[in-house]
């Protein structure tokens, strides 16, 4: 063997001696720094991704709207009905919605799904794909009372209500764009259909250049009921929520009553006077209104994110003296 085998050897040797395993404390610190690395960074991710879920409401908002103005462009620059009688429509309880006559021009069912909600069901889709934008139906479609059309909410202090939390314990009124189409024995039976007291409750949408305020009147918005469920129920109007049986009817499926009207659902937040805000009144899917950020889309065909009570539900007086939520108050006057 020569001389320069044996250095090479005995390098090689002492090298080998030298190599050792981390230690217990090296380890500790790699793994303490890839801790805090994973606490920095998965907030952003979770931020990241509820933004993108954000941004894919708005261009869905955006082009719900679109379609609506596309489908008046084909009709006299009618806005289409909010709902009308088809009994062959059986998923939907007999009727055809806005969201089925705007689906020509958007081509594509699942725009109608809110991305922050679960889908629910499959079986139930067709019912659900229904519920998750809603529309505010004019005063005239909705249930008459001894005190007339429910284009108003109740005078009430009650926690957690509508007219609390918006109108400041007033009677509030509010009404939509779009109409409803019923006749004589199609006025009954239907979900959301006026009282069977009158043979003809028909009432034509407006049309967008008779919208005086186009670009502050809601024309859709998110929500979590068959058209926000604005008219339809008790006296107390927009003071309640309402549960579909059994819970698959819900928007996320799950057994609990739902928020009525447009939602603050981005950065839920509390809203005086009602104190601090819960899983349960500020998930929008429950009872409760909460403050936050709303998402529409206006007449005019723009949609934007707004702060829900200072903005999507602002409050004004008219000429006439009456408190009006003005966007929801197309006719203007403040």
């Amino acid at each position: 063997m020569s001389v320069e085998t044996n250095i090479f050897s005995s390098l090689e040797v002492f090298v080998n001696s030298q190599k050792r395993a981390f230690t217990l404390i090296e380890l500790l610190v790699v793994i303490a720094i890839i801790a805090i690395l994973a606490a920095i960074l998965f907030p952003v991710f979770a931020q990241a991704k509820e933004a993108a879920k954000d941004s894919s409401n708005l261009s869905n908002t955006k082009q719900i709207g679109l379609a609506a103005i596309m489908y008046g462009s084909d009709y006299d620059d009618v806005f289409p009905l909010i709902q009308r009688h088809e009994p062959q429509y059986t998923a939907t309880f007999g009727v055809a919605t806005w969201q089925t006559e705007c689906q020509p021009y958007i081509k594509n069912w699942e725009i109608m799904f809110h991305p922050k909600n679960s889908k629910g069901s499959p079986a139930f889709k067709t019912w659900q794909q229904m519920l998750n934008y809603g529309a505010v139906p004019r005063s005239a479609n909705m249930n008459l009372t001894a005190m007339g059309p429910r284009d108003y909410t109740e005078s009430t202090t009650a926690l957690g209500s509508f007219s609390r939390r918006v109108c400041n314990s007033q009677p509030c009124r509010y009404t939509g764009v779009m109409g409803i189409g019923c006749q004589g024995a199609s006025c009954t039976g239907s979900l959301g259909y006026p009282a069977a007291t009158t043979t003809n409750s028909s009432m034509a949408s407006l049309s967008q250049t008779s919208v005086d305020q186009v670009a502050s009147t809601i024309l859709a918005s998110e929500g979590s009921m068959w058209d926000l469920w604005m008219g339809y129920g008790l006296d107390g109007i927009l003071t309640y929520g309402v549960m579909w049986t059994p819970a698959d009817y819900n928007v996320q499926a799950l057994g609990t009553f739902t928020m009525a009207g447009p939602h603050g659902r981005k950065a839920a937040r509390p809203q005086s006077p009602d104190g601090a805000c819960t899983p349960a009144n500020c998930s929008g899917m429950a009872f409760g209104i909460v403050n936050g950020i709303n998402t529409s889309v206006y007449a005019d065909g723009h949609a934007k994110a707004s702060n829900y009570r200072g903005g999507a539900m602002k409050i004004a007086q008219v000429s006439s003296g009456a408190w009006v939520i003005t966007s929801m108050w197309p006719q203007g006057g403040f």
